[in-house]
């Protein structure tokens, strides 16, 4: 879902085109403070996207891993340990790029009226928001795809999970 505080109405993420046309339309004269919750390509993307017309607002990313995982590589990561550690790519260096600050956490609660978000581990600390993106992404039961999926509630770092396909691969 996409919400803002200008129009305090969520908006389906399915037409993520109409929540990067919002985006979009955030000039530099009109900065504002976008929290995107979920570091995955969709989070990511919303982040370039924002960034092409508006380089002043400030982001802020939510996601509780150090990187994204690009799940179609696992069909090949149990054969090439090169293309494992290619499937998972580091937020620092993507944040740094952009001027996005990464912050290592869950949010448990949105209030798209008074445009704050509750953080889980930082014991219930509030982010204050302009513009929310939530592309938090999907999740699949299902094994099969390579050295397997992390598992539900995975925080973990890049190595953690190199650590995590190696062994199943094994």
């Amino acid at each position: 879902f996409f919400f803002s505080r200008l129009t305090a109405t969520p908006h389906p993420i399915r037409r993520h085109h109409s929540a990067l046309t919002k985006l979009n339309t955030m000039s530099n004269e009109d900065p504002k403070t976008v929290l995107i919750i979920g570091g995955g390509i969709g989070g990511l993307s919303a982040i370039a996207g924002l960034r092409k017309v508006n380089q002043e607002a400030k982001i802020i990313l939510v996601e509780p891993k150090d990187h994204m995982e690009i799940y179609w590589a696992s069909y090949r990561s149990p054969f090439e340990e090169w293309v494992a550690d290619g499937s998972l790519i580091l937020l620092a260096k993507f944040c740094d790029k952009n001027n996005v600050q990464h912050i290592r956490d869950v949010v448990t609660k949105v209030d798209h009226e008074a445009g704050k978000a509750t953080l889980q581990k930082s014991d219930g600390k509030d982010i204050s928001f302009d513009v929310c993106c939530v592309a938090t992404g999907a999740t699949t039961k299902w094994d099969g795809l390579g050295r397997g999926l992390p598992q539900k509630g995975y925080n973990g770092t890049k190595e953690e999970r190199l650590q995590q396909m190696k062994a199943t691969g094994d």
